[in-house]
Order: C-alpha cells, then sequence, then structure tokens
C-alpha cells in the first residue's frame, strides 16, 4: 500500500557491505625522557584509512590525508598541545576495500583523545608523574 511504512533488516553482513564506517588507524608511539624525566622526544608511527581519499580526493595535500593528523600538528588549529622538543610523526595510508565515512563527532576524534592522550598517561606514570599535572588540565 502507498504511504504504507515498512521496516528492512540488514543481516550484519549487508549492513558492513553496503554501510560507510569508520576509519581504521593503527599507531605506533615512542617516547624518551632525559636524566630529570622530561619527555624530550615523540616519535608518532601511524598507519590508516583516508577519510578524503574517498569522499573527497581534491582535499588531499600531497597525497596525504591531513585530517589523519589532527591533533598531531607542531603548530596551527590541530596543533598537539605538548611542547616536545623533538616530535615526528608519520603517515602511510592504507585503504582497504571498506570505504570509511565521517565520523559522528567533534573534530581530532580519531588521533587526539584515543591515542595520544592514552600514550602520555602511560608515559607520565611510567616515570612516576601524575598524568593531571603533566598535562596542564587544571
Amino acid at each position: 500500500m502507498p504511504g504504507t511504512p515498512i521496516k528492512l533488516l540488514w543481516s550484519r553482513e549487508e549492513d558492513m557491505q553496503h554501510g560507510i564506517v569508520s576509519p581504521i588507524t593503527q599507531c605506533k608511539l615512542t617516547g624518551a625522557f632525559d636524566a630529570d624525566n622530561n619527555l624530550t622526544a615523540l616519535q608518532i608511527r601511524l598507519s590508516g584509512q583516508s577519510i578524503l581519499f574517498t569522499l573527497r580526493p581534491e582535499a588531499l595535500v600531497n597525497g596525504m590525508d591531513t585530517a589523519a593528523f589532527q591533533g598531531l600538528n607542531a603548530t596551527g588549529e590541530a596543533a598537539i598541545g605538548y611542547s616536545v622538543p623533538n616530535l615526528l610523526v608519520e603517515h602511510s595510508m592504507r585503504n582497504p576495500h571498506v570505504s570509511a565515512g565521517i565520523l559522528a563527532g567533534v573534530e581530532m576524534s580519531i588521533t587526539t583523545p584515543s591515542i595520544l592522550e592514552c600514550f602520555m598517561m602511560s608515559l607520565a606514570h611510567s616515570v612516576g608523574q601524575d598524568p593531571v599535572r603533566v598535562s596542564g588540565a587544571s
């Protein structure tokens, strides 16, 4: 009947085949301290999927998805927020056959809270410091 609502249920396999999912990212972080337990170096190696590669390839900058670095840039709007004298951020774009889409959240939801902040907490604990004091949070 026209105008009658229907309920469509997809199996998980169908949903994954036709839907757009959050990008997958893997990250390895390494930190170094000086003799006074000050963080002097941070290396961040990202390997992940690009949202822009699928949705807006013209927005790639020199073949890189800048959204993958949100919260890790040395300066600018999406700056890292930590003063680390030696910062190295490396990225390798890997795009599997499953399309990635925009996350339902605020900016910097991929790298900053889920990867960097957890690591910074672990670093602080490893040298016996309070993570809240080290982050400068009030």
